[in-house]
């Protein structure tokens, strides 16, 4: 196996999120370069860096699910090229007075992450977690 990959084989959550944290911020860019996030599969523009919402925890966060699945998280205010399926649960959410939706390509149907809507005056009404695996960055307006 990929040494680089090697925390894959690891089935406690917390050192496969702090292994997956670091591969994925390799790849991510600088705060403030202008450009596209787009599905890592078939390159649909999904978010753009200017609509990334700026967290006073850093710029993106890592959680699992009650599967022990891992995932390297970024918000953003909007997103486009996404469609959200699923009635909206609070079951297992990761925010607080938020219920959350699966968000999935439009072009190729890939999972990209999640929709959170409140279900209290919580502000933001509604924003979006992108999992920075799934996503592809390029450069420029």
């Amino acid at each position: 196996m990929n040494p680089e990959l090697a925390w894959l084989k690891s089935a406690v959550a917390q050192p496969r999120a702090a292994a997956e944290a670091e591969v994925v911020r390799e790849d991510a860019p600088e705060a403030g370069v202008p450009g596209w996030f787009t599905c890592a599969l078939c390159g649909e523009r999904v978010a753009h860096e200017t609509w990334r919402l700026e967290l006073h925890l850093g710029r993106s966060l890592v959680f699992s699910n009650p599967h022990g699945l891992v995932f390297h998280l970024a918000l953003w205010a909007k997103a486009i090229g996404l469609t959200f399926r699923g009635h909206p649960s609070e079951e297992h959410t990761w925010f607080e007075g938020y219920a959350w939706r699966t968000a999935f390509c439009v072009r190729c149907g890939s999972h990209v992450g999640w929709v959170f809507e409140a279900t209290s005056a919580a502000e933001p009404r509604t924003f979006v977690g992108l999992s920075l695996a799934a996503l592809k960055f390029i450069t420029g307006s």
